[in-house]
């Protein structure tokens, strides 16, 4: 009990202490629009917002706008962050069917021609516009299908060169070019209208815009770490934040922007956040101690060793050896002895045998050849050197007195002066040991053996 307050408490304190260390945003995302409860910029921008009757929802992600219901919308102030010459619009929709010309998100018109925006074509589906002095270029028309009150993510790029869309971070048909340059007017930007009209029926979430053409894969991506959709375990990466951490020795900390360790010899291992699942040293951390129970006190000071990024990116992590049960193996029995526990598939199994055991030829109570799983003595010939065979019964065959599993002969390996072998086992079921031996003989051996039935255990973390 005093273990399990133990882990909830500093479960609890992390929480406390990770809500206060998140990532900053980039500085190439120009504007952040979350629509959590407010119309506010969160991007380092800080441009001025105004909130016209949009009111809020719970979202996947936090909350979202309402924007279902004329006249609702949110309007940016015109600001020099806003000229760009590449871009990226994304934001979250859901709705039912959206009549033509519905305005979602962007700069909009002056002197004919918009700067660049998402909004609903003559069809229903979605186009990203960018317009230039004396006319406009058009991403292929795409998404007829996503009024359908489900959320998806839309996105249009421009990289000085081709307009494209993605719905739902997949392009849709080919991009289309041009040579010319955004139309950089100084009209305000605005979600959810055009401020006069053309209003969007439904709901919007999460939107942004960046000063550059985002690559697919940076699409979707809700704490900019590089990792989406439901490969990221952890949606809302924040930065670790070790104190103690220019003291550390081959441990590795998430600076929220580039995994990071301040020991030289470490450098030739370089995570990162697609092969962590989008997770910061903090919360992995966080993770293992749930699932495992264990509390990984030096890495909470120091940060995540390679053994645990390791463990982690394989999806699971490694408690350790795990006896399952103890098995004493007689040594006069022809017919040996199973397991009580059935081993399971799909796990990871090791067979230590251990102890020694007596033959005693011709003389009862008289121990004249000593063994163990592999290896045995005949004193009165050489009371130091145990060999794999038993002096004068070769004809046997070198496995006499070898402990055998479920049925067959194993290799324990090489000959150990404490009488105790190791091998991995891949078996299912009960296993059965026995100790072979000349059948006339059996009777005559005394003592046991012993085989301890050890899982490697793991903890599947996924």
């Amino acid at each position: 009990m005093k273990k399990i307050l133990t882990i909830i408490t500093v479960v609890f304190a992390l929480a406390i202490f990770v809500s206060s260390i998140k990532a900053a945003p980039p500085t190439d995302l120009v504007g952040w629009w979350k629509l959590d409860g407010n119309a506010e910029d969160s991007s380092t921008y800080f441009l001025t917002s105004t909130n016209h009757g949009v009111t809020y929802i719970s979202s996947p992600i936090g909350q979202a706008g309402d924007f279902s219901g004329a006249g609702r919308y949110i309007e940016v102030n015109d600001s020099a962050d806003l000229y760009l010459d590449n871009v990226t619009l994304e934001a979250w929709v859901k709705g039912g069917l959206q009549g033509s010309y519905k305005y979602i998100a962007g700069k909009t018109y002056s002197g004919g021609h918009g700067s660049y925006n998402l909004y609903t074509g003559s069809t229903g589906g979605i186009y990203f516009y960018i317009g230039y002095s004396g006319g406009y270029i058009l991403s292929p028309n795409g998404g007829t299908g996503i009024w359908n009150n489900v959320w998806h993510h839309i996105a249009g790029t421009f990289d000085g060169l081709t307009v494209k869309l993605f719905i739902d971070g997949i392009q849709v048909n080919g991009g289309t070019s041009t040579t010319q340059n955004i139309a950089n007017n100084t009209n305000n930007f605005y979600i959810g209208s055009y401020g006069t009209g053309n209003d969007f029926n439904g709901f919007i979430d999460d939107v942004r815009l960046w000063r550059k053409a985002l690559a697919p894969n940076e699409l979707m991506d809700n704490d900019f770490d590089g990792v989406h959709d439901n490969i990221d375990k952890c949606p809302d990466t924040i930065a670790d934040n070790f104190s103690s951490f220019g003291n550390s020795n081959g441990r590795y900390m998430w600076s929220g922007s580039a995994w990071m360790s301040t020991d030289k010899g470490a450098k030739k291992f370089q995570p990162n956040m697609a092969n962590t699942y989008g997770c910061s040293c903090t919360q992995i951390l966080e993770k293992m101690v749930i699932a495992t129970e264990q509390d990984f006190g030096g890495h909470y000071k120091y940060g995540c060793s390679k053994s645990i990024l390791d463990d982690w990116n394989s999806g699971k992590y490694h408690i350790g050896p795990t006896l399952v049960e103890t098995v004493t193996v007689p040594a006069n029995s022809s017919t040996g002895v199973s397991s009580v526990a059935a081993l399971e598939a799909g796990k990871d199994y090791f067979l230590k045998a251990y102890g020694t055991a007596c033959a005693e030829e011709n003389t009862p109570g008289t121990c004249t050849i000593f063994f163990d799983a592999e290896y045995a003595n005949r004193p009165s010939v050489d009371e130091t050197n145990w060999v794999d065979g038993v002096t004068g019964y070769e004809s046997w065959t070198t496995n006499l007195l070898d402990l055998k599993v479920d049925g067959n002969f194993v290799n324990w390996g090489a000959y150990n002066t404490e009488h105790t072998y190791q091998i991995p086992y891949s078996g299912t079921g009960n296993v059965l040991f026995v100790t072979y031996d000349v059948p006339s003989a059996y009777y005559n051996n005394t003592g046991s053996l012993s085989v301890d039935i050890i899982e490697d255990k793991w903890v599947n973390l996924w």
